[in-house]
């Protein structure tokens, strides 16, 4: 996987942690949807971009993975 793809999951990982609590997936992907539209135009599957997120760190509020199916 390409570094700056790494380095912007990364950073949506850390984002679905806000000041005041855990953000809403849904907004979290709203804000970088730019992320998952290069995603999936580079080929990426749901499953691959959902095990990519867990890679990066991004988790569900109660700390359990984001399947494809949230995605």
């Amino acid at each position: 996987m390409d570094s700056k793809i790494r380095v912007r999951l990364s950073a949506f990982a850390e984002r679905l942690s806000g000041p005041l609590g855990s953000v809403p997936l849904d907004r979290a992907i709203r804000a970088d949807l730019g992320l998952f539209r290069d995603l999936r135009q580079s080929g990426a599957t749901w499953p691959q971009i959902a095990n990519a997120l867990a890679a990066a760190g991004a988790r569900r509020p109660d700390g359990s993975l984001i399947g494809a199916d949230h995605v």
